[in-house]
């Protein structure tokens, strides 16, 4: 029992899972994952000073066998005086009103309703996967005609969007089995609950854990924890490989992506000098900072169709998941939102004008009634202002102490609908977003006492009307 205590404090050390985070909440189901979790984080918690709160998810999927999962919790965590939160979500409803499957659509409640929850900046949540869970899905993705990127394993640490916000998601128990998570919890004389659909082979995954990869270690002579190892170190290899190849797609996008109208092109024929792996990483990028990093549904054949592009005529297009569209256009590669390409469209008026605090003084009443036009330190503008849609990463000043915030944060607490976020015009100055068109603008741009020269930016009419129909 100990062993395992320490064997799970040395692995979250060596992976830093807690060098920022004085508080970790647990996701708990009540099965034996994430009760073994919470009994090893609970007893670690004193000696490595952070606190343990839980949060279990109630999917309304299984009846009264979810019910109990959750009276089971609640019975737990108040044992172990562990603070539970509970949160109820109708998931064959929403994934109705979504047209998905209920296992995609629970994935994506659960994290929402774990990053609503632990909201807190110094806060993580702790999930329970385990070695095996890697070992399955590893084989889950290959199937699935994963690239490199599914056969990597999952991230010990890890930031996540969701649709409530940025989340930091920790697996302090991927060092150890499923075997020796029963283990101890057999040692421990601690119960825990069953999923009945676990044991069904209905699910890929289940016939993986079931079937396939005992019938791999059978086929080797060799106990499952030998296959184990194996599977293992070769996803250490590939998560090597995968680091170098994505940080030359991500130089190659800096260098030649273009951004305009809400989608982002490359050059045709740089792109084709450049090997078949890294064509296909370039375009993964593309896409993610089409997506806002979000690459749901995107797989190893997408891909493959968007690099087909490279070798069609201007013209032809394919559509892909999450609404987007990549074409080929003359020498370029585009990648962008299918049908309506959003807002910001068309070209900002600006004007420049001397005077700084006093000639704005003159005019204030006017500029403040004007939702389309905003007046700017332009001395403060580092590259040009450009119209466009957000990206992954894009953050605002919003404190006089130049404090930061996440355009994904900012605009969902302007209760900006979901759909709309990716579509949403905001000005930028380079990397740095200036003003979110309708609402605020960047603490750092605004006209103070120092101000020289007054910038007067003034949306397109189409975007002027767009933001119209929506404000």
């Amino acid at each position: 029992m100990v062993w395992l205590e320490n064997e799970v404090a040395e692995y979250m050390k060596r992976q830093q899972m807690l060098s920022r985070f004085r508080r970790v909440y647990v996701g708990l189901s009540g099965g034996a994952d994430s009760v073994c979790l919470l009994l090893v984080l609970k007893t670690l918690s004193a000696a490595e000073h952070f606190e343990v709160r839980a949060i279990h998810v109630h999917h309304h999927i299984r009846g009264a066998e979810a019910d109990r999962d959750m009276e089971f919790c609640e019975e737990l965590c108040r044992r172990l005086e562990v603070e539970l939160t509970v949160v109820h979500v109708d998931v064959p409803a929403l994934a109705r009103e979504q047209k998905e499957s209920e296992e995609l659509t629970a994935r994506r409640a659960r994290y929402a309703a774990f990053a609503q929850v632990a909201a807190d900046p110094n806060a993580a949540v702790a999930v329970a996967h385990h070695r095996d869970d890697e070992d399955e899905t590893m084989l889950l993705n290959m199937l699935r005609g994963s690239g490199l990127s599914g056969l990597c394993g999952m991230k010990p640490v890890r930031c996540m969007e969701t649709e409530t916000g940025d989340l930091w998601v920790i697996r302090p128990l991927l060092c150890i089995s499923r075997a020796q998570i029963e283990a101890y919890l057999q040692e421990c004389g601690q119960t825990y609950v069953n999923d009945s659909t676990n044991a069904l082979t209905d699910y890929t995954r289940n016939k993986i854990r079931h079937r396939v990869l005992p019938a791999m270690s059978e086929a080797r002579g060799e106990e499952p924890e030998s296959l184990s190892r194996t599977l293992k170190r070769l996803r250490g290899q590939l998560a090597q490989i995968e680091d170098y190849v994505l940080q030359e797609a991500t130089r190659f996008a800096d260098t030649h992506a273009v951004w305009e109208n809400g989608s982002i092109s490359v050059p045709v024929g740089e792109l084709k000098e450049q090997p078949e792996a890294l064509q296909a990483y370039v375009v993964r990028e593309c896409i993610g900072r089409v997506r806002a990093g979000d690459l749901t549904n995107i797989e190893a054949v997408h891909i493959e169709d968007v690099c087909g592009l490279l070798e069609g005529q201007s013209g032809r297009q394919i559509v892909l998941p999450q609404g987007l569209k990549a074409r080929r256009s003359f020498d370029r590669l585009v990648i962008g939102p299918e049908g309506e390409t959003g807002a910001a469209g068309g070209e900002l008026s600006i004007r420049v004008f001397d005077g700084g605090l006093d000639f704005y003084k003159e005019h204030e009443e006017k500029i403040r009634r004007s939702v389309y036009t905003k007046w700017l330190d332009y001395d403060k503008m580092v590259t040009s202002f450009c119209l466009r849609t957000r990206r992954s990463g894009d953050r605002m000043v919003i404190g006089a102490g130049g404090e930061q915030k996440k355009l994904t944060r900012i605009l969902m607490e302007a209760k900006i609908d979901a759909g709309l976020r990716d579509r949403w015009p905001v000005v930028a100055d380079g990397d740095r977003i200036v003003w979110v068109c309708g609402y605020r603008i960047d603490e750092e741009y605004k006209i103070t006492e120092t101000t020289r020269r007054v910038a007067e930016v003034t949306l397109p009419a189409e975007t002027a009307e767009w933001l119209k129909e929506q404000l």
